[in-house]
């Protein structure tokens, strides 16, 4: 399987947000923002 380094990045980013997510309650926004704050750092 080829997989694309920032794709695979993402989805690792993505897992970790989920888990603060289930485990910490955080809010939409709250997910939101830090997304947005991890895309413009580049990926």
């Amino acid at each position: 399987i080829n997989l694309d380094e920032g794709k695979v990045n993402f989805h690792s980013q993505n897992i970790k947000m989920w888990h603060k997510v289930l485990t910490h309650g955080i809010t939409p926004n709250e997910f939101l923002e830090e997304l947005s704050l991890y895309i413009e750092q580049g990926l």
